[in-house]
């Protein structure tokens, strides 16, 4: 179709208890073809793990848009593990 785009992306996570862990990461995509757009993300996110079955997180994100309006995410997270 003519489209060409890449990404690449990196991600840390470190333990800072037995029961919590903080992520931060990176992430780039560069599309070219019917459209441009280059996007740059960087986010960060604090987990607590109360249980072996259940994660309870704060995240955040910042979206570096360069061809348009830049965006701030921010998520409650829960995931339940069976």
């Amino acid at each position: 179709t003519g489209e060409e785009f890449w990404g690449a992306s990196a991600l840390a996570s470190a333990n800072l208890s037995d029961v919590v862990h903080a992520e931060i990461g990176v992430g780039h995509k560069d599309y070219d073809g019917s459209f441009s757009e280059t996007r740059t993300s960087f986010l960060a996110g604090i987990y607590y793990d109360p249980v072996d079955q259940l994660t309870i997180g704060l995240e955040g994100e910042y979206i570096d848009n360069e061809d348009s309006d830049d965006a701030a995410i921010i998520d409650l997270v829960s995931v339940f593990r069976f």
